[in-house]
Formats: C-alpha cells, sequence, structure tokens
C-alpha cells in the first residue's frame, strides 16, 4: 500500500531523471520484510517514515527498534538503504536532503558510481 509521501517520492525519482523502482519489493528470504523502493541491479533501496511527528508507527520506540533490525538486516544483504521522513518530503517544508540523496543515487542508478 502506497502512502502519499512514498507518491510524491516517486514523482522525485522521475524529476531527478532516476530509473522507476520496484515497489514494496521483499528483499528478505525468510522474513516477510520489503522496501518501499527498490532497484533490484544496483542493490539501492529507499524507506520512506511517515508520521513520525504525529504520532505514527514510525514515532515508537518497538516499531524503530524493528525499523533499525529490517535496515540493518538489508544491509546485512547486500543493499544501500536511503531513508526519508516527511518534513524532507513535503513540498512546502523541503529540506536540502532529499536533492542530496537522490542526486547521490542517480550517480549509482545512472552511472554505476559508488
Amino acid at each position: 500500500m502506497s502512502s502519499a509521501l512514498e507518491n510524491s517520492l516517486f514523482e522525485e525519482f522521475k524529476l531527478h531523471g532516476l530509473p522507476l523502482p520496484a515497489r514494496q519489493y521483499k528483499f528478505h528470504p525468510l522474513r516477510k520484510w520489503t522496501l518501499d523502493f527498490a532497484w533490484l541491479e544496483k542493490r539501492v533501496a529507499v524507506e520512506v517514515d511517515g508520521g513520525l511527528f504525529i504520532r505514527g508507527r514510525h514515532s515508537r520506540g518497538a516499531s524503530q527498534e524493528k525499523d533499525h533490525e529490517k535496515r540493518n538486516s538489508a544491509t546485512a544483504c547486500g543493499w544501500r538503504v536511503f531513508v526519508f521522513g516527511p518534513k524532507a518530503l513535503y513540498r512546502k517544508k523541503r529540506t536540502a536532503q532529499p536533492s542530496a540523496a537522490l542526486t547521490f543515487m542517480a550517480g549509482i542508478l545512472n552511472r554505476g558510481e559508488l
């Protein structure tokens, strides 16, 4: 299921000229974990943490611990995981973070830079 933040970020991928990723990709061989966005060939992933400022799931300690476990497992499986929160994605409150991260990702995805 896609959130408004995920859909907004998907549009940013297009604007930055990134190849389009798989969505909700099951990356782990044993767990049911998924990555919000995944570029399979390059093993680059993006996770979106919504609800940080409204006491949503991602703002609770137990959920954060689960997110850490999942992301560390993704890294151990060879994935580069980028994480975006709501402040970075709302257009009215846009920070420089998405642009810098997406530019870096474009280097990896389009040119194979590390």
